[in-house]
Parts: structure tokens; C-alpha cells; sequence
């Protein structure tokens, strides 16, 4: 939470890893979330998928009223 996104390694499918994150609506609450699975073996990809993900969020969010 304190870093606006959540990781699962491998807790739902061994050798898959998943990187997701939030995004709020213009009451400023949770209004879904996006989430990006890939392997384990392109772990050194995930700070990429990191920042895709909150890159999308924000623009989510921001399509959707909250500033």
C-alpha cells in the first residue's frame, strides 16, 4: 500500500509472478484495479512493469475525475 502497487510471487501459479495496482474515482476511493502477470524467469523486467502499471492507474484515475 505505502508504495501504490501490490506484488504476488508465485502465491497463486508457480513460475508466474503478478504486479498490480489501483486506481480511484473522483470520490477519491478504490474504483478497480489493474494487474500484469508475467514469469519469474523476467523478474529483472518487473521494475518496468512497475512503473506501466502505476503509469496506467494514474491516467485511470485521472480519466475518471480524481486529480
Amino acid at each position: 500500500r505505502k508504495n501504490g502497487y501490490a506484488l504476488d510471487n508465485e502465491e497463486n501459479e508457480q513460475g508466474i509472478m503478478c504486479v498490480g495496482a489501483a486506481f480511484s474515482s473522483f470520490r477519491k476511493i478504490a474504483a478497480g484495479a489493474i494487474s500484469i502477470s508475467l514469469p519469474v524467469s523476467e523478474i529483472e523486467k518487473r521494475p518496468l512493469f512497475i512503473e506501466k502499471v502505476l503509469e496506467t492507474t494514474e491516467k485511470t484515475s485521472k480519466l475518471l475525475g480524481h486529480f
